[in-house]
């Protein structure tokens, strides 16, 4: 039997979960004695297990209360675990308590100077559990602080994707790359700093298969407090919208939006049901993220895109587009674009990819048919995009092999490549390639 005490201890309704756990039906009842009492038939003269998760509370009443043996006569037995050596009692202290904070400090000064804080003294809600985390927090490093206080602003059991997380850090600028370490790597360091200390946890694996995490309810609970945050998200008067996620909603976009948001540097719409976004989201001259992902009748961008000029990560699959916004090329700061869909008119040709130096990741570019010339297929200077780890080259297979090797020819990706993806190639050769 499974009972979750993460949300506080409940004596009603952790013995409304036992119930439950162990007929596997819903219990309607909601008073003790009765809830005690057909505990009591389901486990008379039965061997069980019960796990209560997440149980650490230290008032000893509240366990009294629920496993009296007056009430329940099966909870009489308790098991004690053997203690650990003292040398993994030490360790296992360094990594957990006060949020994996003593892990990272090893001079004795510093544990006296943690004992002796003013952080003891802070009580919520009765639980002196949440001065451990808010001592852990508070002595993080400023550039984790920031971040760590940036993902206290999603609901209670978001599930945050590290790659999504670490984009979203990025554009609101709290990731400054080194010279030792790409702003990406740097990124996926702090979260790898925040999961040592205990902030996330694992939760499961998204439909991708891709890992997801969640803040503990407790350390979500203690974020949400004032003095914790002090000076990264209490704000009285606020002027200036800088995120909009409106991710998972049913909505309708109107022109007005963006003439009176311009200052957004985050706008997440994925999962909204969009099919189209409104011209004026050109007045986004500052947007850093734009997620349009998992919009499947979303199937055009607006035309002048070209006029935002910060935008570095566009999360959508491009491959369900009919066409490019015109003059792409002008947005030099974009780090991901998963397509690229040659055009045959100015402004579609695939030279829009010239001054695009710094995306990453995945590109695949389809319709090169429409390029042709090998001069042409040059323009794209994929041998300057260092960051890009994986092509795919697309044609709609016509055209002859000739012209095929030709184009392929002039694609030279950078030497860093580590995968190609050839579709409808009519060549007989990898020209230049192998």
């Amino acid at each position: 039997m499974w009972a979750s005490l993460s949300m506080g201890f409940d004596t009603v309704c952790i013995t409304k979960s036992i119930i439950e756990s162990a007929s596997g039906e819903n219990c309607i009842l909601s008073y003790l004695d009765p809830l005690q009492l057909k505990l009591q038939e389901l486990i008379r003269d039965k061997r069980f297990l019960l796990v209560l998760d997440d149980y650490w509370s230290e008032e000893y009443r509240d366990w009294d209360i629920l496993s009296s043996p007056s009430r329940v006569g099966a909870f009489v037995h308790s098991h004690c675990v053997e203690t650990l050596s003292e040398d993994n009692s030490w360790e296992l202290l360094k990594q957990r308590a006060t949020s994996g904070m003593l892990h990272f400090k090893d001079d004795p000064a510093e544990w006296i100077s943690i004992l002796n804080s003013e952080w003891w003294d802070l009580y919520i809600n009765g639980n002196d559990i949440f001065a451990a985390l808010a001592l852990g927090y508070h002595h993080l490093p400023p550039h984790l602080k920031k971040c760590f206080a940036y993902c206290a602003m999603f609901p209670k059991d978001h599930d945050f994707e590290v790659s999504e997380l670490v984009f979203l850090w990025i554009a609101e600028g709290f990731v400054h790359p080194t010279r030792n370490m790409g702003i990406e790597d740097l990124g996926y360091d702090y979260f790898k700093n925040l999961l040592q200390r205990s902030f996330f946890q694992l939760s499961g694996v998204n439909v991708r298969g891709g890992e997801v995490y969640k803040m503990h309810d407790l350390i979500h609970s203690m974020a949400q407090q004032p003095r914790v945050l002090e000076g990264y998200l209490w704000y009285e008067n606020l002027r200036t919208l800088k995120v909009m996620s409106l991710c998972g909603g049913s909505i309708e976009v109107s022109y007005l939006l963006f003439l009176k948001l311009k200052s957004l540097r985050v706008l997440d719409l994925s999962r909204t049901g969009l099919v189209e976004l409104p011209e004026s989201i050109e007045n986004l001259k500052y947007l850093h993220y734009l997620n349009l992902s998992e919009n499947a009748g979303f199937t055009r961008l607006p035309r002048n895109m070209k006029k935002m000029v910060s935008l570095q990560y566009l999360h959508m699959d491009l491959k369900q587009l009919n066409e490019m916004p015109s003059e792409l090329g002008k947005l030099v700061n974009l780090q991901s674009l998963s397509a690229f869909i040659v055009g045959r008119t100015e402004g579609h040709g695939i030279q829009e990819l010239n001054n695009m130096k710094f995306l990453r990741g995945c590109l695949s570019i389809k319709n090169l048919d429409n390029v042709p010339t090998v001069d042409e297929a040059k323009k794209a200077m994929l041998h300057t995009k260092p960051f890009l780890d994986r092509l795919e080259f697309e044609w709609n297979g016509c055209g002859d092999s000739n012209h095929h090797e030709q184009i392929l020819h002039g694609l030279q990706p950078h030497e860093n490549l580590k995968e190609l993806l050839l579709t409808n190639y009519n060549g007989f050769s990898l020209p230049g390639l192998v």
